[in-house]
């Protein structure tokens, strides 16, 4: 009995290590994604908004508003018209990139399964595919992260340029090129 959950644990531990997903350092910033240019695509969309907004809560702290963080939403086409939706958020604590991957998990409707990969409020991810999108969505610690297309492909091929993206070391500002 003991050899047999130790197998189903360490089956467990490898699904989920698996599973795990991109994080940016320590150091970076939501609003380094301004100025984001991935080829091919089109930034058709920014809107930069807190997970306060995005909950729907109304939490004050000594008659202010609490903004638990910067969720960053942008909207990008493809040379043949598809597009894609990256939802990046920096949160102030722990429980709220949680609240977010739950929120994002609910519309989304994966299949049960995918709890697997779930620590609260710690890292929780999943993919999943519908008639017409692909969603891909992870937290991590403070961090949470969305990415919906229309296809499998597309979205992992966007995936892949953002993290290559979100690695550099350094960010050029575009708002310089006036100078």
């Amino acid at each position: 009995m003991k050899k047999t959950l130790l197998v189903f644990i360490l089956i467990g531990m490898l699904v989920f290590l698996t599973g795990c997903q991109f994080e940016p350092e320590e150091t970076y910033r939501v609003s380094n994604l301004i100025e984001m240019r991935i080829l091919p695509y089109t930034r058709t969309e920014l809107k930069i908004t807190t997970p306060a907004t995005v909950l729907q809560k109304k939490d004050t702290k000594d008659g202010a508003l609490v903004l638990y963080g910067t969720i960053f939403e942008a909207v990008y086409t493809t040379p043949n018209a598809k597009e894609i939706k990256l939802t990046v958020g920096r949160t102030d604590t722990l429980r709220i990139a949680d609240e977010l991957w739950r929120r994002y998990r609910k519309e989304d409707a994966p299949p049960f399964w995918t709890w697997v990969n779930y620590l609260p409020f710690f890292y929780g991810s999943y993919e999943t595919q519908s008639a017409t999108k692909f969603a891909m969505v992870w937290f991590s610690k403070k961090w949470v992260f969305r990415i919906v297309g229309p296809d499998e492909q597309t979205v992992r091929d966007f995936y892949r340029k953002l993290t290559s993206f979100i690695e550099k070391k350094e960010v050029f500002n575009g708002s310089i090129r006036e100078i």
